[in-house]
């Protein structure tokens, strides 16, 4: 998989915010919010990558053409929603990393 990824282009293109630092969500501050969200988390486990900050999706599509399901979550592609520094957003990453299926490993 790692030859897809050569020659890659666009480092520090895909560095975006429009949330001040002051209003940047601290997940520290919310830590039982968050502990009742993991307990309470029911989604499907259906995922085999999550490719994060991945606006040109190159891991997503690299593992989809193996036959594994994936998603990216970049800002530039999901808006605020996917803007980790937004408290939707970093909840959209933690979804997106519980919905991992667990327990599976395949080397290539």
């Amino acid at each position: 998989m790692l030859e897809d990824l050569q020659g890659a282009q666009g480092a520090g293109e895909d560095t975006f915010t429009e949330i001040g630092e002051e209003s940047w969500y601290n997940p520290e501050l919310d830590l039982p919010a968050i502990n009742a969200y993991l307990e309470s988390w029911s989604g499907p486990r259906s995922l085999h990558v999550v490719e994060m900050f991945g606006l040109s999706r190159r891991i997503q599509k690299c593992w989809g053409r193996r036959g594994f399901a994936g998603v990216s979550l970049d800002i530039k592609l999901g808006g605020v929603s996917e803007d980790i520094l937004s408290k939707d957003g970093w909840y959209t990453y933690l979804d997106r990393a519980m919905s991992l299926r667990l327990g599976y490993f395949k080397a290539f």
